[in-house]
This record gives structure tokens, sequence and C-alpha cells, in this order.
């Protein structure tokens, strides 16, 4: 068996520059999420990411991009932007095509029984799905994710050579140049649950008729790459009387939702005049639009790609008289030798539910787990922070204090107190009621187009991405000052 240090020496890992991930994930939900930013995008963009790791050590995820890559890969993206005006709209409709299949290929699950298929009809409506879904976030993540998460290093300075010798405030410009400019799937749902709250309170026949389609729309609002929690009507129900109570006016809402976008696009396209920039520039903002969309539905594809994970998942675990947390435990690839053929290794997924790494490059999967992958992530990766100075990127603007509440896991969610600032990883959609409590959001990654940039700004609050540290550095009950405006951080007390 190769150690530790062959294993490092073997995929050169000491060699790169990483940026990390952090959330709660097991390691058969996350592979997809991963394994598509190899050959899938290769196969579509003619390169790709040489290397690519994440860790799962207790349920709990470390992800790391290298920097090297990334930078690669944004600058024949920016390139091709500038060089090529047809391409961001192909990408964006061959894209949608595989979102589409995604979306085919969900209902086709939805109209079978999957007790009564076969063992290889089981696994091979499964494979169906996984293709369609890695196909589509391989177009709608390392592309996009290497842009979004380096626009800031190429934008600001081009940005901040415009504004000089101007009256214009930077971090306004930049927020709105770079601001959405479509709802995300979040907003989507509170726009529902406002159309019902109409209908509940003008006694409407047809309310429950309302709140089943909108259950059966967004029943995986909540899902995450860990747990499925599949909500239903009576959920969204108790959540819109609860949103009653605090004397929500429907109407007034969802204008002013509509009227936000409108401004921004309006104001937006002023500026953009006024400034008089230039195309390079404007086809940096026009591409962060679109990727935002992207982004958001790619979300939305992994949370409902999750909930039928899941499923396949566990009717493979009934059959093969194995616990649902196995099967938590494999990889997809692994599905034939394990599920069609029996056969698989209990000890070894014991080992990887404790500590589990996977290495792809465009030749070579090594998944190790164990003391083993433990060994490769303290040698390579559980740095010790020596710059303890924390500053990102304004993400959503304002000034504010407040006692610090570290996000890690689900179970973490429910700590959280109104007021409080919400720090961790990478916000996502399962965290909205925690965000919708917080006073402000810190994050260690993410980009202008992130979950956490698009939903600090819907919410109004300030927030900060790309810090790197955050969740290092700052512990529970630290009394710290966010100050989106400059980028940084300060602990008070």
């Amino acid at each position: 068996m190769e150690t530790a240090d062959e294993i490092i020496e073997k995929y050169d890992l000491k060699r790169h520059t990483w940026v990390r991930k952090g959330l709660h994930s097991v390691f058969h939900t996350m592979f997809p999420a991963a394994t598509n930013l190899i050959k899938p995008l290769n196969n579509y963009w003619g390169d790709s990411f040489k290397v690519f790791v994440y860790f799962i050590i207790e349920d709990y995820l470390h992800w790391f991009y290298n920097v090297e890559d990334m930078t690669r890969l944004r600058k024949q993206l920016v390139e091709k932007l500038n060089n090529d005006p047809d391409f961001l709209e192909n990408h964006e409709k061959q894209w949608k095509t595989y979102v589409k299949t995604f979306e085919q290929t969900c209902k086709k699950i939805d109209n079978t029984n999957l007790q009564e298929l076969s063992d290889k009809e089981l696994y091979n409506l499964y494979k169906e799905h996984y293709d369609s879904y890695v196909q589509e976030y391989a177009l709608a993540m390392g592309l996009v994710e290497s842009f979004s998460m380096q626009v800031d290093s190429f934008f600001r300075p081009m940005l901040e050579k415009v504004l000089n010798n101007t009256n214009h405030d930077f971090n306004t410009v930049y927020s709105l140049l770079l601001s959405p400019v479509d709802s995300s799937f979040i907003n989507q749902d509170f726009k529902g649950r406002l159309e019902i709250m109409k209908a509940m309170k003008e006694n409407k026949s047809e309310v429950n008729e309302m709140l089943e389609k909108h259950a059966k729309k967004f029943h995986w609002v909540e899902n995450n790459y860990a747990k499925v929690k599949v909500l239903n009507a009576d959920y969204f129900k108790e959540k819109i009387n609860n949103e009653i109570k605090l004397k929500i006016n429907p109407d007034l809402e969802l204008k002013n939702i509509d009227q936000e976008f409108k401004n921004i696009k309006t104001k937006k396209q002023a500026l953009i005049q006024e400034l008089n920039l230039n195309q390079e520039m404007q086809n940096i903002i026009k591409a962060t639009e679109v990727f935002a969309i992207m982004q958001d539905d790619r979300k939305k594809c992994v949370l409902i790609s999750n909930y039928y994970q899941k499923l396949f998942l566990k009717e493979i675990a009934n059959r093969l008289n194995l616990e649902e947390k196995d099967m938590d435990y494999t990889i997809f690839p692994e599905l034939e030798e394990v599920f069609l053929n029996k056969n698989y290794n209990k000890d070894i997924l014991n080992k990887r539910k404790k500590a589990s790494v996977s290495i792809e490059t465009l030749n070579n999967l090594g998944i190790f787990e164990g003391d083993l992958a433990l060994e490769i992530f303290n040698k390579v990766f559980n740095k010790e922070i020596e710059d303890k100075e924390i500053k990102g990127m304004c993400a959503s603007k304002g000034k504010i204090k407040g006692i610090v509440k570290i996000i890690r896991k689900t179970h973490d969610l429910a700590s959280v107190n109104k007021g409080e600032i919400l720090v961790t990883s990478m916000t996502r959609p399962d965290m909205i009621v925690a965000m919708e409590k917080a006073s402000g959001i810190i994050t260690d990654e993410g980009g202008v187009t992130c979950h956490a940039a698009v939903i600090s700004r819907e919410l109004n609050i300030p927030c900060i991405i790309g810090t790197k540290t955050a969740t290092e550095i700052l512990k529970n009950g630290d009394y710290v000052e966010l100050d989106a405006d400059k980028g940084k951080v300060k602990i008070i007390k």
C-alpha cells in the first residue's frame, strides 16, 4: 500500500497553492460535484483542472482548488469573452440544453417505482441521472467558479483606474456593476409564498392547492450535500403563517422585489454609459450577470440531485442489507462493482466515515481513507495560519458590530440568534433561515456571484466574502466589527 508521502509526491500536492472550501457533506454526493471539473470540463473546453482534491472528515468537507489551474482557466475565459462576441450566449444555450436533460431524468425518476426495477435497471436509471447532473455541473462550475472567485483580482484594478479623479465611491460602483439582475431561487420561493399569503388573507378556496404546488416545486430548498429534507405543504403553510405574524405586506413585498431588480438594471446601464466603460469591462459585467444565473441554477440542480441520489442510495442500501450511511461513503464509479457484483468492503466504508480523500487528475483517480487520508491532510493542507488579519471582498455594503456564530454543519444553524454575525466557509440555500436572522455575514470563500453575495444583497445586510481564514481565526462568542465597505473584520473582544 502507498504511504502518505508517496501519494503526496505522486500527485505533486506540495507544489500547488490551494484555495479551500468547507461545508457539511458526505462522500457520495460530493464526488460528482468535484469530478465534473476534470474530464467533463476538459471534454467541453479542451482544458480543465489538472488536479483536484477534497477530503471528507467526519462528514465535513475540505475542498481544495489549486490557484494555478483556476487562474489559467479564468484567463482563457476572459480571452474568449473578448474575442468571441457570441461565446457567452452560446455557452449559456449549451448549458440550458444540459439543464433540460437533467430535468427530464428527474421527471423520469418521479414516474418510476424504484422498488419494481431490477438491479440492472435501477443502476442504469441512476447512471442516466448521474451523467446528466455531471454534464450540467461541468458547464456551470469549472469556468464560472474560476471567473467568479478571481474577478476581484482583475476587474478591481480596471475599475480603480476608471474611477480615479472622480467623486464616485468605489465599493458602491463595484457592487452595483457586478450585482445580479435576476432573482435567485430563494427569492422565487419567497415570491411564491407571498402569493399564497395573499390568497390566505383573501380566504380563497385554492390555498391548499397552491401550497401543494409550491411544496412540489420547492421541496428541496433546505437540502445540502449531507442531508435531505423533503418539505411538504404543511411546512410552507407554517412558514407563511409565521410571516403573517411579522405583518409582512405581500403586495408591497412583491412590488419591492420586482422594482429592485428593475432599479439595478437601470442604474447599472446608466453608470456604464456615464463612466464610458470599454468593451472588455462591459464583457466582464455581462458575464457576471449570466454566470450569476448559471450558478444559482447550478445550486438548484445540486439540491434537487442530492434528493434523487439519496433515493437511489436508500434503495440500493436496502437491497444490499447495508446502512444508508454506508452508501454515503461509496462513490458512483464504484456502484457497478458494489451493487451489481455485490463486491464491497465494509471495513473500508467504515474507515471512509472517519476520513476520506479523493485526488483526481485527467488520467488517475485516487481514493484513500482512514488514518492515511488524515496523514495526507495534515502534511499538506492543515497548515497553521500565521496572518491573523481578516480581510476579504465586499459583497454587500455596510458596517455593523455583533457576536460571531460559526456555522460548519446543519445542526449549527439552530443556534443562530437574531442579530448575530454568521461566519462560515460558504453559505448554502439550507442556511437561509439563519441568514435571515443574521446582522451580517462573513465567509472564507466566494466570488461576486456566490450564494452569500447574492442573498446578502437581497437581505440588505453587510457581507464580506473570500477571507480564506475567518472560520479558523474567529471563535463563537467573539465580538467583532464587520466593515464590509473596507472588506475588513476587527475582533473587539
